[in-house]
């Protein structure tokens, strides 16, 4: 994986979070076609960055217990624009 996939799976795995539609860590690893302990590293980093992550076992999901704002960007310049995804100057 490069960062940008990393990136694209931290998108989606934020999304699921907010949707409380992530199942188990074993669920969310084959939905997301990473290891279970890929997740788990995962969430862990989002909980190290105070990111407010919880598990119901009730409901078998994650989510998030206060209200989260994630932005994801990458800013590049010059001619590394060319080498992400067919991008132009």
């Amino acid at each position: 994986m490069n960062v940008l996939d990393d990136l694209q799976l931290l998108e989606r795995l934020d999304y699921l979070i907010r949707a409380k539609a992530t199942g188990t860590s074993s669920d969310l690893a084959s939905r997301l076609k990473v290891s279970r302990r890929k997740i788990e590293r995962l969430i862990a980093g989002l909980r190290d960055m105070g990111l407010p992550v919880s598990y119901d076992k009730e409901a078998g999901t994650y989510y998030y217990t206060d209200e989260v704002h994630l932005h994801f960007e990458i800013a590049v310049g010059g001619d590394h624009l060319l080498r992400i995804k067919g991008g132009k100057k």
